[in-house]
Formats: C-alpha cells, structure tokens, sequence
C-alpha cells in the first residue's frame, strides 16, 4: 500500500509542491481528528484518522527527497518497533487511563518530532529522520488501540485513490473542497 500511497503523491505532484512542515501541520490536524475519535470510542473515525495520518506522513517524506522513494512499509514497520516505548505503548494495561497517558505520549512525540521538522529545514538529514519517525507512529497507536493498520492503510488509499485537486499555498486542495 505503501507504494501506491507514493505514487498518488508523486502523480499530484507532492514533491516539490509541499514542504515537510506544511505536511507536518496536517499531520497534526489529523491526529487531533484521531483524539477526537479515540474519546468517544468512535472505532470507524479511529481508523480514518490513522490512515490520513499515515498518508500524510508519507507525502511529508516525499516532498524533501529527490529522486525515486525507496521507503517502504517494512521499513516503518520496523522503525515502529523501535518507537513504541517512546511513545507510551507500555504504559498501556487495562486501565483506561493508561491509555490517556500513552495518547499523551503520543501527543507529545508528535510536537516534538514537528519542531525537529520546523528547527532542521536546511538539514536533510534530521528531516528525513523525523519524517519516517511519523510514518511509524500510526502503526504503533493502532496497534495500541486494537485496529488493523493495514486496514487503516487500505481505506484511507480507497479513499484518496481517484481525488483530484490543486495547489494552493503549498496546500493540495482536494476538488471537493475548492
């Protein structure tokens, strides 16, 4: 999925259109939409979020590389395995506010990942670090909240397979939207 998700960015242009740090603002706009979902136990909503954040994680890594992504799902699989403490997975236990305090985490490596992003945009290097840092994240809050990420990834490439759109601003403008 991975790639696919790749390609559709590469076919609208992403790269060179976008900024690692325009990605990173939507990147939080999505995971608030998540926090949103996860407080009411809105699984179906859960699930959305999670995916449009992978998604934009990887438009993010795509609009600071210059030749032909190599970054692949087993790459950020991976990379999530290493992630998973910094960000509170095991906190988690039966309690409910367990859950609040790795979300908390979770937040937290967020903001402190996009700051590395807005602080590092002359430095390649770190971006790319921090960008492939939020490519796993999604990966490791699904699983901490009982979702399929691969599912997550599936849906959210349905939905954005055939959407077309514009730039405005360094921002794609889905048609529906303009």
């Amino acid at each position: 999925m991975t790639r696919r998700i790749l390609e559709w960015g590469e076919a609208r242009k992403f790269r060179g259109n976008t900024t690692p740090y325009a990605q990173c603002m939507k990147y939080i706009e999505e995971f608030a939409e998540f926090q949103s979902a996860f407080a009411i136990d809105d699984h179906d909503e859960m699930e959305d979020a999670l995916g449009d954040m992978y998604v934009v994680a990887c438009m993010c890594y795509l609009s600071m590389i210059s030749d032909k992504p190599k970054f692949e799902y087993e790459q950020a699989k991976g990379l999530a395995e290493e992630l998973e403490i910094e960000i509170g997975k095991a906190l988690l236990a039966t309690s409910p506010q367990r859950y609040t305090v790795a979300m908390v985490g979770a937040e937290k490596f967020i903001t402190d990942t996009v700051q590395l992003i807005a602080a590092n945009r002359k430095q390649p290097v770190m971006t790319r670090i921090a960008c492939r840092k939020l490519i796993a994240i999604p990966a490791i809050i699904a699983d901490m909240v009982g979702i399929d990420f691969d599912e997550c990834c599936y849906k959210a490439y349905k939905a954005i397979e055939h959407r077309k759109g514009e730039w405005q601003g360094g921002v794609f403008v889905k048609e529906s939207d303009l």
